[in-house]
């Protein structure tokens, strides 16, 4: 009777010992799932970040040539403006008008000689009829007392 008490300790402490050992297996397997599908999410960003990276990458090396321009041009503008010179320019326009820029400032001014005169039409034309008579001023309305 002592065997067979041992035999059925022995048969629970085994198969409670599976049971423990299946319930840890499944904890593990669901742990290395999560683990799997984090380390995927995690490899998905890093490659979106190794894109982006690789685009940054691209435009600087596009701007380098832009920038360089740019301080040429701005360089170039410093020396001119350090040189002694008259930077007024002055355009002239018809009608006589002249427009004068000087550093940033701009003025209109109108010239005192006239337009030419526009030439007048044929007074053969079959559509003239003669001089014309300037129009009568339209009578007024005025009370009168």
């Amino acid at each position: 009777e002592d065997m067979s008490r041992v035999d059925v300790l022995t048969v629970q402490l085994r198969a409670e010992a599976a049971a423990q050992s299946a319930t840890n297996d499944a904890r593990i397997s669901a742990a290395e799932a999560v683990f799997s599908a984090d380390m995927k999410r995690f490899r998905g960003m890093l490659s979106a970040c190794v894109g982006q990276l690789e685009a940054a990458q691209v435009d600087v090396h596009d701007l380098r040539p832009r920038v360089a321009a740019l301080e040429a041009a701005v360089a170039s503008r410093d020396r001119k403006a350090s040189a002694p010179q008259d930077d007024s320019v002055v355009l002239r326009v018809f009608g006589g008008r002249e427009v004068r820029r000087e550093g940033h400032s701009v003025s209109l001014s109108v010239a005192t000689t006239p337009a030419p005169p526009k030439p007048l039409a044929s007074p053969t034309g079959a559509a003239w009829a003669g001089p014309q008579q300037p129009a009568s001023p339209p009578a007024e309305d005025v009370p009168r007392d």
